[in-house]
C-alpha cells in the first residue's frame, strides 16, 4: 500500500473546491484513550510447541504426499483434470470465516466443481462426484489448511471420508491376476504345486471372462483345487489317505468306527494346491473419479488464494467506491490519501464522504474496510468510471 500521508495533520482537497484544505472530522480507528488492552505472547519455537501439542503434520516423518507415477489411474486422472481446468470461473457464493461456498464453472469437458467447507469438515463435489471429508485436529477447523499447498494425496485423503474408504474402492482385476500369478509362482518355486498347476489356473481361472466380475471372480478362486491329498489319523495309531477331504472327514464314523477319548480323529492336507486366504487379498482400487477430485481440490484451493491475494486489502489512494447492494443510499466515498494512527500504526483512509446529497470530510480506519465489503462496495476507478 503506498502511503500518501501520514500523522494526524493530514489534510486533504473538497472535491468541489480543490484550493480549500480541511481536516476530517471523524477517525473511526478509535482514540487513544480507547487502547487499554495489552496482550502478552510467548514466542516457542517448532520442538517445544511439539512437546506441547503433539507434532504438526508438516513436521512429521513419514512423507504426506507423493507424486502419481506415470501410467496409473491416478497419472490419468491429473492430466484429466489439468486438461479440464486450463479455463474457468471461480464465484464465491459464500464466505464466513470457514464457513464458505465456492464455485469454479467453465471449466473444458463441461465439468463443475465446488468446495463448501464449515468447522472440520470438507465438501468436494461436482462433474466426477461429491465427496465429504472430516478431519478434526490443531490445523484442520479450516479444511483448507489441510490441503492447502499440497501434492493430492488420494489414498491418504480416503481414510477421511465421512462414509469409509470402500465407498471410492473399486474391483481391480489386474491386482487379482498378480496376486494368483504370484501365489502359484511362489509354489512351483517351493516344489509345492503339483504338476499342471500353472497350466490349470490359466484355464479355469485366469482366461475366464468371470474374472471381469469381482464375486465371480472369487468364486473361482474359492472353487479351485487340483491334486489334493489327505490323510486322517487317529490317536490309536491307525490313520488313512484320501482323494478327498469328506472321505477323510468321514473316515472315522464310516470305516475306523473309533469311539472313546482313545480315538481322537485328524484330518490334514498332505499334497495339492488351493488358494488360502483369499478374503483378505487387497484387490481393489481408488476410483478414477475420487483420483481426479483430489486433484481438483488442491488445484481449486490454490486458485482461491490466488483471487483472495490479488485483491485489495484496504481503501487506496485515487480511487473512489460506491455502494452497490443499496444504491438508493447514495453513498460515495473518494480515497485521497492514507495515513497512520500514532500508537497502534493502523491505516487510516483520507478522504471525502458523498452522504445524503452533501460532500463531508471523512475518514474510514481499517475496522470499516470489511463491513464496506460485506454491503456491497464498489471500486468505480478500476471499472473504469469517473467518479463526479
Amino acid at each position: 500500500m503506498t502511503t500518501a500521508a501520514h500523522g494526524p495533520q493530514s489534510s486533504t482537497q473538497h472535491p468541489e473546491a480543490p484550493g480549500t484544505s480541511i481536516a476530517p472530522q471523524r477517525l473511526s480507528g478509535g482514540s487513544p484513550e480507547n487502547h487499554h488492552e495489552v496482550t502478552s505472547t510467548i514466542a516457542l519455537t517448532a520442538e517445544e510447541g511439539a512437546a506441547l501439542l503433539g507434532q504438526p503434520e508438516e513436521l512429521r516423518k513419514t512423507p504426506r504426499e507423493t507424486a502419481p507415477i506415470p501410467g496409473t489411474d491416478e497419472a490419468r486422472a491429473a492430466a484429466h483434470f489439468a486438461n479440464d481446468a486450463s479455463t474457468h470461473k471461480l464465484t464465491v457464493h459464500r464466505e464466513d470465516g470457514v464457513f464458505r461456498h465456492l464455485e469454479f464453472t467453465g471449466l473444458s469437458g463441461m465439468s463443475r466443481i465446488s468446495l463448501v467447507t464449515w468447522p472440520y469438515n470438507l465438501l468436494v463435489t461436482g462433474s466426477h462426484g461429491s465427496y465429504h471429508f472430516e478431519r478434526f485436529g490443531l490445523d484442520t477447523e479450516d479444511m483448507l489448511n489441510w490441503i492447502r499447498g499440497s501434492r493430492p494425496n488420494p489414498n491418504s485423503w480416503a481414510s477421511k471420508l465421512v462414509n469409509g474408504r470402500q465407498t471410492v474402492e473399486e474391483y481391480d482385476r489386474t491386482r487379482l491376476d498378480h496376486k494368483i500369478r504370484d501365489l502359484v509362482a511362489e509354489a512351483v518355486q517351493d516344489g509345492r504345486a503339483p504338476a499342471g498347476l500353472e497350466t490349470a489356473v490359466r484355464e479355469e481361472i485366469l482366461d475366464s471372462h468371470w474374472m471381469d466380475d469381482e464375486q465371480n471372480a472369487l468364486r473361482l478362486v474359492s472353487e479351485f483345487q487340483l491334486g489334493m491329498q489327505y490323510r486322517s489319523e487317529c490317536s490309536c495309531g491307525k490313520g488313512a489317505d484320501h482323494d478327498s477331504y469328506s472321505s477323510a472327514a468321514c473316515w472315522n464314523l464310516l470305516t475306523h468306527k473309533g469311539k472313546g477319548d482313545d480315538h481322537y480323529v485328524r484330518v490334514r492336507q498332505t499334497a495339492g494346491f488351493v488358494f488360502d486366504d483369499f478374503a483378505e487379498w487387497n484387490i481393489h482400487k481408488l476410483g478414477y473419479h475420487f483420483l481426479y477430485q483430489c486433484h481438483a481440490a488442491v488445484w481449486a484451493v490454490a486458485q482461491y488464494d490466488a483471487a483472495r491475494a490479488a485483491e485489495p486489502v484496504f481503501f487506496q489512494p485515487g480511487h473512489t467506491y460506491v455502494n452497490t447492494e443499496f444504491p438508493q443510499a447514495s453513498w460515495r466515498f473518494r480515497c485521497d490519501s492514507i495515513t497512520t494512527h500514532p500508537e497502534d500504526g493502523k491505516r487510516i483512509a483520507l478522504g471525502w464522504r458523498f452522504f445524503k446529497d452533501t460532500w463531508e470530510p471523512c475518514a474510514y480506519g481499517e475496522d470499516d474496510w470489511a463491513p464496506h465489503l460485506s454491503i456491497g462496495q464498489l471500486d468505480v476507478s478500476v471499472a473504469g468510471e469517473v467518479a463526479s
